[in-house]
Parts: structure tokens; C-alpha cells; sequence
């Protein structure tokens, strides 16, 4: 998984847990859904995918827990909002 994509995720679980949220809950296309569990993160299901337009979506909860973010964060890892770097 190319390096932007999880360093992406890893901000959002760190903003998410900066501002009290536990959970993510979204939409997303099945392509989507394979790239977060490819990673590591995922998708709860909270149903069947349905087709919206011409794509197959699914909604389900992310978790945004200290675990999944250090699972996650690239090395390098470095914070915008705390200004902590993860040394390599």
C-alpha cells in the first residue's frame, strides 16, 4: 500500500480521536472496502452493499482507537495537529 494512503488514514483516525470521536461512519464503494482491509482497517458492515449509480456501496463503522492508529501510521509519521514525528 503506497505511503500517502495510510499516512491519509492515520491522520484521520488522529483527528478523530484529538476530538473525541471513537467510530467512523461512512458509505464506500466495495473497491474502497478492499483497500481498508488490505491495510488493516475494517469496515464494519451495517449491511448489504447496494448499487448507488453504477457503483456497488457499503455503509459501516471505522474505528478510531489508539490501536488502529499505531497499527497503521506510516514510520515516519509525523503529526499536524501535535507536532510529535515518529522517528524511524
Amino acid at each position: 500500500m503506497h505511503e500517502v494512503t495510510v499516512t491519509m488514514f492515520a491522520g484521520i483516525i488522529e483527528w478523530c480521536m484529538i476530538n473525541g470521536y471513537t467510530e467512523i461512519v461512512t458509505v464506500t464503494d466495495l473497491r474502497f472496502e478492499r483497500i481498508l482491509a488490505r491495510v488493516g482497517w475494517a469496515l464494519q458492515r451495517l449491511g448489504e452493499p447496494k448499487k448507488i449509480g453504477v457503483t456497488m456501496a457499503v455503509a459501516g463503522i471505522l474505528p478510531a482507537a489508539s490501536d488502529t492508529f499505531q497499527r497503521l501510521r506510516p514510520r515516519n509519521y509525523c503529526s499536524e495537529f501535535t507536532s510529535a514525528c515518529k522517528a524511524a
